[in-house]
C-alpha cells in the first residue's frame, strides 16, 4: 500500500477549509509549512492529524515518507517544489488534485498535467469534457459536496467552538458580503454596504483574503468594527459553519455562492454577469440593494436545480476513501511512477 498525505504549501488559508474535510474523510495526515496557517487549522477545526514541516526541508521529507499527496494546486505548480528532491531519491510523488470551490470562472485549462484529479459533481466533469481535458487524465473521481458532509459531521463542534466569534446581540435576518478576489467593484461595494446598512440587519463581511493585502479593509473595520450588527471576518476559514448563520448571500462570482445553494435561502447578486449561478437569484445594485432584499424569494427551484448538477448528491461518500484509495493503487500497478 501507498501511503498518502494532504498537502497545503505556504500562507494561502483560503485553501485550508477544501484541503482539511479531505484529510478527515481519508483519515490521512495534513502537512503544512506555515506556523500561522497550522494554528488557524488548530483553532477553527476538529482534531485532525496535522504536521507542521519547516518551508526549507519539506520536500525531501514528503518525498521520503510518501507516496501520493492531496494538493489544490495544481501540478504545474506543485512539481517544481518537490523537483530536486524527486530526483535525489530518485522517486516520483503522485500528486492529486483536489477543487478549491466550485465557480462559473474559467480557471481549469491548467489541469492538462493531471493523472488523476477530483472533481464535485456534473457541472465540473462537463466543462473539463469541453475543455477536451479528460482524456488527458488516468481517472477523474466525483466526491460530492464532501465539505457539507465534514460540516454536518462535525456541527456540534462549530455550535460550541464559534458560537462566540458569530453571535450578534440582536437575533434578526443576517446578510452576508463575501465577494471574490478579482471583483474590481469590491472597494465601492463595500464602502457603500458598511454606510447604508439598515439597524435592522446584521451583516458578516468576509473578504478573500488578496483583497486582505490591500489597506483600504482595515481602514474599514478600524471605522465599523464597534457596531454590534457587523461582524468583519478576516481571519475565518470555516466556510459552511458561517453559512450556516446567515439569511441572506450579497454575492458576486465567488465560489461561495455555490456552497451557499446547500441551505437553499436567498442570493442577490452585485454583478451583471450570466453565468449558471446568476440564474438563482436577483440581480440588484448598490442603489437598489437594501429594497430589493424585501422581495420574495422565488428562485428555490432554480438554486435546488443547479445543486444537484453542481454537487453529484449520490456519491459514494461513506465510500469515498476506498475508491480513491483504489484509483490510485491502480495507477501505480499500471504506470510508470518512477525516475
Amino acid at each position: 500500500m501507498h501511503k498518502s498525505a494532504a498537502f497545503l504549501y505556504g500562507v494561502d488559508f483560503q485553501y485550508l477549509d477544501h484541503i482539511l474535510p479531505l484529510a478527515d474523510l481519508l483519515s490521512i495526515p495534513l502537512i503544512l509549512t506555515n506556523e500561522y496557517i497550522h494554528s488557524l487549522a488548530r483553532d477553527f477545526y476538529p482534531k485532525t492529524n496535522l504536521k507542521l514541516c519547516s518551508p526549507l526541508s519539506f520536500s525531501e521529507s514528503i518525498v521520503k515518507d510518501y507516496d501520493v499527496i492531496f494538493t489544490c494546486f495544481p501540478k504545474k505548480l506543485i512539481a517544481p517544489l518537490f523537483f530536486f528532491d524527486e530526483h535525489k531519491l530518485r522517486k516520483k510523488l503522485l500528486s492529486i488534485w483536489l477543487p478549491h470551490g466550485n465557480s462559473d470562472k474559467d480557471n481549469l485549462a491548467g489541469l492538462i498535467d493531471e493523472k488523476i484529479v477530483l472533481t464535485y459533481g456534473k457541472q465540473m466533469v462537463d466543462i473539463l469534457s469541453k475543455k477536451n481535458l479528460l482524456p488527458h487524465f488516468y481517472q477523474q473521481i466525483v466526491v460530492g459536496n464532501y465539505r457539507a458532509k465534514f460540516y454536518e459531521k462535525h456541527k456540534s463542534f462549530y455550535e460550541t467552538v464559534l458560537e462566540k466569534k458569530l453571535r450578534f446581540e440582536k437575533k434578526q435576518k443576517t446578510l452576508l458580503f463575501a465577494p471574490t478576489w478579482g471583483n474590481p467593484d469590491t472597494e465601492e461595494s463595500l464602502i457603500f454596504i458598511l454606510k447604508h446598512l439598515p439597524s435592522s440587519y446584521n451583516l458578516f463581511i468576509k473578504l478573500h483574503p488578496n483583497i486582505l493585502l490591500k489597506g483600504l479593509f482595515y481602514g474599514l473595520k478600524e471605522k465599523y468594527e464597534d457596531l454590534p450588527n457587523i461582524k468583519f471576518l478576516d481571519e475565518f476559514p470555516p466556510v459552511y459553519p458561517l453559512l450556516s448563520r446567515v439569511d441572506i448571500l450579497i454575492g458576486d462570482y465567488s465560489s461561495i455562492n455555490y456552497d451557499f445553494l446547500y441551505f437553499d435561502r436567498p442570493i442577490f447578486f452585485l454583478s451583471q454577469e450570466k453565468s449558471p449561478i446568476h440564474h438563482t437569484g436577483y440581480m440588484t445594485s448598490l442603489e437598489k440593494l437594501f429594497k430589493d432584499l424585501e422581495k420574495p424569494d422565488i428562485y428555490s427551484d432554480a438554486r435546488k436545480t443547479l445543486f444537484s448538477y453542481a454537487f453529484d448528491k449520490n456519491a459514494p461518500y461513506e465510500e469515498l476513501a476506498h475508491i480513491i484509495k483504489t484509483t490510485y493503487e491502480t495507477y501505480f500497478e499500471n504506470e510508470l511512477h518512477f525516475l
